[in-house]
């Protein structure tokens, strides 16, 4: 606070006198930091509102975006047509192999015993025969990523397996908790080099999960049934599709 004092002086002269006076008020310290951590906690709060507002918004879906609608009969006709032929000769070589040369897990030494032939079928590739000709244009079907996104994840199974698996490796981690890492792995690797294909992941847990024919093939199971399939599927679509005058394929190599 400050106060002046004005006296008159001689010669009709003024002097002024100033005097400084503080007043020192004693303060709470605590009441500071109370203050500003409840400021904390609700600009936390606040946040948090807003971000579960945004999240929920997202599950009406985005703006603008709607269904396809149906296709036309002749695009019905050549996708169902070139499922069939497909996987028709997979399935086909599949009993050919089964019936012919079947062996005894015993005589050849495998660790797992049960009945061996050499397997041609696996379920995953359905979906990449449906794939082929229900949706050509998809990035996601072309030839380099069904072949390099199936080699990428079965290659990270057949790891895994020697890692969680007593009978052929080592048994370090659990099954429950190796089964998920497998197709995991294979994304990560496949996004990385641009070669993603969601199918490949279920060739990866058929193979984690399989039975003794198909864990007895260890690393042959990349090159037969995964890779075979997958050139069969993709040599087969390459002759149905473009036999439609509305369909080219592949989109790239």
């Amino acid at each position: 606070v400050c106060v002046c004092v004005c006296v008159q002086g001689g010669r009709g002269g003024v002097i002024a006198a100033g005097v400084d006076v503080a007043l020192d008020y004693e303060t709470d310290p605590t009441e500071g930091a109370s203050v500003e951590s409840q400021s904390v906690e609700h600009d936390l709060w606040t946040r948090t509102q807003h971000w579960g507002i945004k999240y929920l918004t997202k599950f009406k879906g985005v703006p603008g975006q709607s269904p396809t609608g149906g296709h036309t009969w002749s695009f019905c006709f050549w996708s169902v047509f070139g499922t069939i032929v497909s996987f028709l000769m997979i399935t086909g070589m599949e009993r050919h192999m089964k019936e012919t040369y079947e062996f005894s897990t015993e005589k050849l030494g495998f660790k797992q015993t049960g009945a061996y032939w050499p397997v041609i079928l696996i379920n995953s590739m359905a979906a990449v025969a449906g794939m082929l000709f229900a949706a050509p244009t998809s990035p996601l079907i072309q030839p380099r990523m069904i072949i390099g996104g199936h080699l990428i994840a079965t290659s990270c199974a057949v790891c895994v397996d020697y890692i969680s698996n007593p009978f052929r490796g080592y048994g370090l981690i659990p099954r429950w908790v190796a089964t998920p890492l497998a197709p995991a792995f294979g994304i990560l690797i496949q996004l990385k080099m641009g070669l993603l294909h969601p199918p490949a992941c279920a060739a990866a847990v058929i193979f984690m999960e399989g039975e003794p024919e198909i864990k007895n093939m260890d690393w042959l199971y990349v090159v037969c049934p995964v890779l075979l399939d997958s050139i069969l599927l993709v040599v087969c679509a390459v002759f149905i599709n473009n036999l439609s005058p509305d369909r080219s394929y592949p989109q790239f190599w």
